[in-house]
């Protein structure tokens, strides 16, 4: 269970990491406009759609992703089961569902760990 949790925390954690780069980084010029020309924000919105929540996205997602690697490291060695299980959690906030999941599995393979 607990090398399931493993692959799973290392797979999302890679996906986050990476993914706030494509999700966040070219929204950053549209948010720039936004703060600084006074009708930036219907600029903004016609050419990038909502840029705050990307930016917010971009910030959150790679401190979350380097957790979820290093969880998902600790956990295919059965090893700091405390670091798993944060990473679980902060997961759970950018990603509900495989957060959920996570969580359970983490909990479910507590035993397993040194």
């Amino acid at each position: 269970m607990a090398t399931i949790t493993g692959i799973l925390s290392l797979v999302i954690g890679a996906f986050l990491s990476l993914g706030g780069w494509l999700w966040g980084f070219p929204s950053i010029p549209h948010s720039l406009a936004w703060l600084l020309v006074p009708h930036g924000a219907f600029v903004s919105f016609v050419l990038g759609g909502s840029n705050i929540f990307s930016i917010v996205m971009l910030l959150l997602s790679f401190p979350v992703g380097f957790l979820a690697l290093a969880g998902g490291i600790q956990a295919l060695r059965k090893k700091i089961w405390g670091l798993v299980f944060a990473s679980s959690v902060a997961v759970l906030l950018l990603l509900p569902l495989p957060g959920i999941l996570i969580i359970l599995l983490t909990i479910l393979s507590k035993k397993e760990f040194k």
